[in-house]
């Protein structure tokens, strides 16, 4: 159990840290992961098998697959789940590109179909200089 906790953890990191699946994978590689990922005409990449490098015996012949699906390490967190993650930080990029203010930026996402809700951590006041 420990191990798939391990496996988890450092996938939620690279999802933070990357914007692709190709990226996912060298991550994932520099961390002793073998990400394979599996898809279909319909779907493209529909699922996902990690196994730690170490693990992988290249010299016999298995009868069962090495690692383990990403729904056998998560049962929350789904591919269709990350490809949003992608589709979202890409907006937001594209965004940020065009926008020289706050409200601009907002609009920008509003247009290719997300809202944003902004808070500010500490105080915050209007036209103040510090």
């Amino acid at each position: 159990m420990q191990k798939k906790a391990h496996m988890l953890e450092n996938l939620i990191e690279a999802i933070r840290s990357e914007d692709n699946f190709a990226d996912i994978i060298s991550k994932m590689k520099q961390k002793g992961f073998e990400v394979q990922l599996s898809s279909n005409a319909k779907d493209g990449i529909s699922g996902m098998r990690i196994m730690m490098t170490k693990d992988i015996n290249h010299e016999t012949l298995r009868q069962y697959k090495a690692g383990y699906k990403l729904s056998e390490i998560s049962g929350q967190l789904k591919i269709s789940e990350i490809k949003n993650i992608f589709e979202l930080k890409q907006a937001v990029k594209e965004a940020q590109k065009y926008a020289g203010n706050l409200n601009c930026f907002r609009e920008n996402l509003q247009k290719a179909g997300y809202t944003v809700k902004i808070q500010y951590k500490g105080e915050f006041k209007a036209r103040s200089k510090k």
